[in-house]
């Protein structure tokens, strides 16, 4: 009894149940927080949503594109001439000219996909599909038939 009351007296023992329920209720109270944060991220974050990921990856890499496409185009090895120098500026803008207007046109049909897929799930969602549409929900209703299914049937 005596070894007891000493033991109780250091503090990592007069103190460890309490510090332990503290640790156990401050882990639960971060995990909350952490869940709370990560639903509203779900809920609100943009890159985040199905129908618009692979869209913004694309959209991104075309406007990479278009920041690199060159404008100007010169070497420092030789001087130009005025005349030299606007013909090459002159092919160059040229050349620009199509490499830009290729990239707005493939930015432009992703965009319009985006809005194609976007009112298709819209509209199934008003239907009482599930959000991937026709083909969701008919690869939804064979795995159902696939799982009420016994093994001796598979």
């Amino acid at each position: 009894s005596s070894l007891f009351n000493t033991l109780r007296s250091i503090p990592f023992f007069k103190n460890y149940m309490p510090a332990k329920t503290y640790q156990l209720w401050n882990q639960n109270v971060r995990y909350r927080k952490y869940s709370q944060i990560r639903k509203k991220l779900i809920k609100k974050l943009f890159l985040a949503k199905r129908a618009f990921c692979s869209t913004l990856m694309e959209l991104n890499r075309q406007c990479y594109d278009l920041r690199s496409t060159p404008l100007l185009t010169y070497s420092t090895k030789h001087p130009y001439s005025i005349d030299d120098f606007i013909t090459e500026a002159n092919k160059v803008r040229t050349e620009s000219f199509k490499v830009f207007e290729s990239i707005v046109d493939k930015i432009q049909a992703l965009l319009e996909k985006v809005c194609e897929d976007v009112t298709s799930r819209v509209r199934a969602s008003e239907d009482g599909l599930p959000p991937g549409g026709l083909e969701e929900a008919a690869t939804a209703t064979s795995h159902k038939s696939q799982k009420s299914k016994s093994m001796q049937q598979m």
